[in-house]
């Protein structure tokens, strides 16, 4: 969260900000390593900093293939995360509390094994594999939070695929932890030699299919399933929207002099109902209606800023809120239109004949506009992805063993 926090405040470029990304966590593993195992290489550092760029080279050519962002993703993501946690509490609780609890019993473990062992070598593998499991451990305990966001409904989808982009770079920078950890307990012994025309290189299975796995269970397929459940909540919004402009239409339409201010109270209890539907069926909707009643972040807790901050800048571009927009203004004209109402004469039927055009015209629009449709050409960047993924994963297995070479060589 610190680092988010950091990260999310900083006015450097999109990439400086990724690598500090990659960067922090490596620097925070290399402490731990020489802070236990009193060891440190310069080359072992570099040369896995280089590596789990490699993540940030590819997410640099997809995101220069699908153009500049649209949206502000970075803070419509922060918000459907914190949107996810709102929503299951016990599971981020629980996840939090286990990293947290990882990063506390870690000295501890630590100490107890260090001055169990003698041999220099046995303390430095000792302190390379806990350090490994620190980070990796805290990384898939992270992976509800990023899958929630991955499976959002409410966001845009361009949004959602820079997200998956971005998750895409981390999962190449930790792969080399992984990659180091099967060669500490020797599980990548067996390479299958693949030929492709006159290229010939050594494939490393489990590697591969650890890395595609990974990638399909917990990028893939949250993504497409983020993209169905978008699709279907637009479309059921869009349905409210006309079915409810069509009710006002017609209500108004067969509406008397007598009856009209009875008829628009009817139709305003209709949009209520919905609003209250909207609400006490959604946590986030609820906080963010609570959130538009505020103007300044000293008016939440020191817990909510952040959220707060997050909400205020993605609001536009979510979804249930664009229908919650609906809904109210829709309210303040049939407001309107009972206000000026008059009792009969040309003026009044002029009025009605106003706002019931206006009802028409919207009606018509949403009747013309096409279902949402995301910009971002998922079956290329997915496409690449997939086709460099057996290249990535040996990268990983040949950079894996040759770090390896240099610390058993220290």
């Amino acid at each position: 969260m610190l680092l988010t926090r950091f990260v999310g405040n900083s006015k450097k470029s999109g990439f400086i900000e990724n690598e500090l990304m990659i960067v922090i966590p490596y620097f925070f593993f290399f402490a731990f390593v020489f802070i236990i195992g009193r060891f440190f290489n310069l080359h072992l550092f570099v040369f896995s900093i280089l590596f789990a760029n490699i993540g940030l080279i590819i997410t640099s050519v997809i995101w220069s293939l699908i153009g500049s962002p649209k949206t502000p993703f970075k803070e419509i993501g922060g918000w459907a995360g914190g949107d996810f946690g709102l929503k299951n509490t016990w599971l981020t609780v629980v996840s939090q509390g286990l990293i947290l609890l990882m990063f506390v019993a870690f000295p501890i473990v630590i100490g107890i094994r260090y001055f169990s062992l003698s041999d220099g070598d046995a303390i430095r593998t000792f302190a390379l594999i806990s350090s490994i499991i620190l980070v990796l451990g805290a990384y898939v305990l992270s992976l509800p939070i990023f899958i929630g966001v991955l499976t959002s409904s409410f966001i845009d989808e361009d949004t959602r695929a820079r997200y998956f982009i971005n998750q895409f770079s981390s999962v190449i920078a930790y792969s080399l932890f992984v990659s180091l950890l099967f060669r500490l307990f020797d599980w990548d012994s067996t390479e299958q030699h693949v030929q492709l025309g006159n290229l010939n290189f050594s494939l490393s299975t489990p590697m591969f299919l650890i890395l595609m796995g990974f990638i399909l269970a917990f990028l893939i397929l949250p993504y497409f399933i983020g993209v169905q459940k978008a699709k279907r909540l637009r479309n059921d919004f869009l349905e409210i929207n006309k079915r409810l402009l069509s009710k006002i239409v017609e209500t108004i339409n067969l509406a008397t002099d007598e009856n009209l201010q009875e008829k628009i109270e009817s139709l305003e209890k209709q949009l209520v109902a919905e609003f209250n539907m909207l609400v006490e069926s959604d946590k986030g909707v609820g906080i963010g209606v609570r959130y538009d009643q505020l103007t300044s972040e000293k008016e939440v807790s020191s817990m909510e800023v952040l959220q707060f901050k997050y909400y205020k800048i993605a609001r536009p571009f979510d979804t249930r809120f664009s229908f919650y927009d609906f809904l109210n203004d829709t309210y303040i004209k049939l407001e309107e239109l009972k206000n000026l109402n008059m009792s009969g004469g040309k003026q009044n039927e002029e009025i009605i004949d106003k706002y019931v055009a206006h009802f028409q015209t919207y009606k018509d629009d949403l009747s013309k506009k096409e279902d949402g449709k995301g910009k971002s050409n998922p079956a290329l960047w997915i496409g690449i992805i997939t086709i460099l993924s057996p290249f990535i994963s040996q990268a990983m297995s040949e950079m894996g063993k040759y770090l390896m070479e240099i610390f058993k060589g220290m």
